[in-house]
Order: C-alpha cells, then structure tokens, then sequence
C-alpha cells in the first residue's frame, strides 16, 4: 500500500531549508566519481546549509531540522535508502507531504524536493559537515533516545496506516507479509526514553496501545 501524494506543502516549510540561491537544477548525476565509500555511515552527522542558519541532524534514522534556534515544523519519515550515496525521505505537515532527495557530494550532500514522476530534483541546496545542531543544544549525541518500528503483515484496505504518539503523526506506507526484524523497516519513530502511548487508524480500523522507550531499544509492533 502506498500513500498518494499530494500537490504541495506549506511554502514557508519548503522556503525554510531549500530555495537557496543556487540556480535550480536537475543533480541527478552529481556524485563524487573518486567516492568508493561503500556504506551510508558519512551521512551520520550534524550538516548546515550554506550561507544560512540551517541544520539536519541525520545521526538517526529519522532527519530533524533545525532553523536559526528553533525545530522546523512537520513530521518526517525515516530515511530510506537507494544506495549507499542516495536516501529518500518524506515531510508531512497539515495534510500535506512532500518527498526529498538526499546526496552525496564528495564531503558536502545535497538536499532538494524529488520529483517522482519526472526523476529528478529541483531547487538544490547544500549542506556542509557541522559539529553543531542548535536545537538539541549542539554536538550532543541522542543516546536518550531509542526507538519503535510500526509495521502490518497485511493489506488493511487503506492508502496508509496513520500512527500517533504525542504529537507526532506518521503514516504507514506499505505492508511486510514476513514481518520485520529491527528498527529499520516499517515506520520508525525516535522517541525519548521513558513511557508512550500510540493510536493508529485505517479507514474504521484503529489500534492504541502503550510502550517503554529505553536508551538506543529498538521495539518492534505489529498491527494487527
């Protein structure tokens, strides 16, 4: 099962980590021909956008943003990768979702909108390594956290599985007849150590629950 997409997403959103002033372009092709790094471990860090105050903290498998001091607004997916120079990952926010690229560029990644349909992407930025993300109070590691993988073994009819824990709103893309061992398939939510409780709905279907987060756990749940 897959979620549809939508046309577009908040403006200001968009206009917060790209719409820099390189001129908009197809990067399909640029990757570091001297690269034989064989493993995604390079994105593991803090990165900052050039010339402006912004940062994404990939040191987990779910991208946050950080603009000059304050969390960007949305819900993010986990990181999927096509290759070990190329992840996928998708920003929801008020009914809206838009799906972004990112790649590896010698020692900078370039973040930009991708374009399904077309195979390509629009309006690059680039981002640097960074030993800082202001929003977390800058180079601290996140081993407070842990997290939770949601999956299903079936079809439940619906274009999505909507989940929510707290305040955050993840939706359930596809479906794993054999299920899942760990906490990179399924949907994944990085949650601060301690006690939560979920909901998650399909069409007239809903599901809730409570769970314990421990330091760097991996929990696995299956809708059933």
């Amino acid at each position: 099962m897959k979620l549809k997409k939508l046309p577009y997403l908040l403006l200001f959103i968009m206009s917060i980590f790209l719409f820099s002033c390189e001129s908009e372009e197809d990067d399909s092709g640029i990757i570091d021909s001297n690269d034989n790094n064989t493993s995604t471990s390079w994105a593991d860090n803090y990165w900052k956008k050039s010339g402006e105050e912004v940062y994404i903290d990939l040191t987990s498998e779910t991208p946050k943003f950080c603009s000059n001091g304050n969390p960007v607004p949305g819900t993010y997916s986990s990181l999927r990768w096509e290759n070990t120079n190329i992840a996928f990952f998708t920003l929801f926010n008020a009914g809206d979702e838009v799906e972004f690229r990112i790649q590896k560029n010698g020692n900078s990644l370039i973040l930009a909108p991708w374009d399904a349909a077309a195979q390509q992407t629009h309006n690059p930025s680039t981002y640097s390594l960074s030993n800082e993300f202001p929003c977390d109070g800058g180079g601290g590691s996140t081993t407070d956290n842990g997290e939770i993988a949601f999956y299903t073994r079936k079809d439940n009819g619906c274009s999505s599985i909507s989940i929510t824990v707290g305040s955050i709103t993840q939706y359930l893309q596809y479906y794993y007849p054999d299920g899942i061992s760990d906490c990179t398939q399924g949907e994944v939510f990085s949650l601060p150590v301690g006690n939560h409780s979920f909901t998650a709905k399909c069409n007239s279907t809903t599901w809730s629950g409570n769970f314990q987060i421990t330091s760097g756990g991996c929990l696995i749940f299956d809708l059933q």
